[in-house]
């Protein structure tokens, strides 16, 4: 499990501007070659703005490696992933994977290399549905360490931020596997005040 702890603190909220700030998580160490056997589960709590069409809960881009973007789309929840071999999936969400208020959401997402094309969308503890494909074939996979930087609150590109989230995010997680519903309600529930962890 990769847990970006020193990257927002815990019970410690970030607002960003939607303009040029950012958290910077560096390469990840052994995340991306990870992901090939083990899948991975983004999650964060957050809250948007709404500043722009499109904004970057987290992610990283470059012209050669793999690519891991999680972001909304005019209030949609949407998912990027490209391995090594340019096998590139844009994933759009199942009804009900919106972000279109301004009040806190717990947002996360699991992806397995079993199924390459979907990945599961949670939305306040709650599993909402899959994601399904919009472009992208995917002959096989294949991931290498990241070479180039994550960020949280916009997405690397080249090491260039870019897509700038406009809001708040708190609690910004990844796992190199693939988190378990019960898992998740159980953040989620934490999360709200709700109850102690279970997990």
């Amino acid at each position: 499990t990769l847990a970006l702890h020193d990257a927002l603190p815990i019970y410690t909220a970030v607002t960003f501007n939607g303009t040029d700030e950012y958290v910077d998580c560096g390469t990840l160490g052994d995340f991306g070659s990870s992901i090939g056997n083990n899948g991975f589960t983004l999650e964060a709590w957050v809250k948007s703005h709404f500043g722009s069409p499109s904004e970057w809960i987290m992610g990283k881009f470059n012209s050669t490696g793999p690519r891991i973007e999680l972001f909304t789309d005019s209030g949609s929840i949407k998912l990027a992933i490209e391995d090594n071999n340019g096998n590139y999936t844009n994933l759009s969400p199942p009804a009900g994977g919106k972000l279109d208020d301004t009040s806190w959401h717990h947002v996360v997402v699991t992806w397995t290399p079993d199924d390459p094309k979907t990945a599961k969308l949670y939305k306040d503890g709650a599993y909402i549905g899959a994601f399904y494909e919009t472009t992208g074939v995917w002959a096989s996979t294949s991931f290498s360490n990241f070479t180039k930087k994550f960020f949280i609150g916009a997405y690397g590109n080249d090491d260039v931020a870019a897509g700038f989230w406009h809001g708040t995010i708190d609690e910004a997680a990844i796992y190199i596997r693939v988190l378990s519903g019960m898992e998740i309600m159980s953040h989620y529930l934490v999360g709200t005040g709700s109850t102690d962890p279970i997990f």
